[in-house]
């Protein structure tokens, strides 16, 4: 069964269950499925792409709501295998073949996952500042004490803390995003490290963009505001399969400056995945422009129309998303 309400698409799942989706860009063109990170929604691909963007590249972004987030609630979710079986299903239901999927941040372990069970149906996977598995005792930092802390309590369980302290800042942030959405927008902007601030203002001053960020951010919390716990709680675990097993093309996105996933910890990625081209340049979470983005061309390596160009065009997504800056 399929409801359809604007930007509230929804599937019932064969298991059980609902899957949230909204579309964007070109409607017939090249199909690309996007997870979001935290904080976000389905809504994300509205305001990280300006709709002229998506036009001239012909391709038609169905953003996703992971386990928890918007309209969706997959179960199993407790880790990841039970995804790849729902983003099938969603699959099944557009009609799509193959498909490219792109993820940032904590949607990369949900991207990952879909290789080794979906298999050739995946074209090509692009990672944007995406978080990999942790080993048992790897010592892990990112640029924050407050998420410092959250990741040390999701590594010990510690449950009886991490939830209340998730449902209170999460409670926080939808407080501040009430009232005037660019008064919001600055705010938001002035909170951010340097390298990302610069990147944010040029994206949050398209038409439009400041209500949209908002939208998707009272929408990630739809269904509570300790959903980034569970998020934080499934990254700390095993991820029940191996970077070895993924044998799609993925190409990893990471900026230098990246604030919240430490860039030795994308190497290891990159080093640990059987087909991968890393892409590391200047540039924080909300990933400034890579050098040389011109050089990922080629196909996705289907070689068959339309996608024995669409490769080429999803690939450099993370190099144009947002409106970024040039380089030096």
């Amino acid at each position: 069964m399929d409801e359809d309400d604007g930007d509230r698409l929804t599937i019932e799942l064969p298991g059980g269950g609902s899957l949230g989706y909204a579309r964007f860009g070109d409607p017939a063109g090249v199909p690309c499925l996007a997870f979001h990170g935290s904080a976000s929604s389905r809504l994300m691909p509205g305001w990280m792409f300006s709709p002229e963007l998506l036009a001239t590249a012909g391709v038609s972004i169905i953003g996703v709501d992971r386990p928890g987030y918007g309209l969706s609630t997959v179960p199993g979710a407790a880790g990841f295998s039970d995804w790849p079986r729902a983003v099938g299903a969603l699959a099944d239901h557009l009609g799509l073949g193959r498909f490219a999927v792109l993820a940032h941040s904590l949607g990369s372990a949900f991207a990952l996952a879909c290789a080794p069970v979906l298999g050739d149906r995946i074209a090509v996977i692009v990672i944007a500042s995406g978080m990999g598995p942790l080993q048992p005792g790897e010592r892990f930092h990112s640029g924050s004490r407050a998420e410092n802390l959250y990741w040390r309590l999701a590594r010990r369980r510690a449950t009886w803390l991490l939830n209340p302290l998730c449902r209170v800042s999460g409670t926080m942030v939808l407080r501040s995003a009430r009232g005037d959405p660019q008064r919001f927008a600055q705010g938001m902007a002035r909170r951010l490290p340097d390298a990302d601030r610069l990147t944010t203002q040029r994206m949050l001053a398209r038409p439009g963009a400041p209500p949209a960020v908002i939208a998707d951010l009272r929408e990630s919390y739809r269904q509570g505001t300790t959903v980034m716990a569970a998020d934080l709680l499934r990254y700390s675990r095993p991820w029940g399969f191996g970077l070895e097993e993924v044998a799609t093309m993925v190409h990893l996105w990471h900026g230098g400056q990246e604030p919240k996933v430490p860039i030795t910890l994308a190497r290891q990625v990159a080093a640990s995945l059987p087909r991968c081209q890393a892409h590391f340049g200047s540039g924080g979470h909300l990933m400034a422009r890579p050098a040389g983005p011109a050089r990922c061309a080629g196909s996705a390596g289907t070689g068959a129309s339309p996608w024995s160009g669409a490769g080429r065009v999803i690939r450099r997504m993370p190099s144009t998303m947002l409106m970024l800056a040039p380089s030096g």
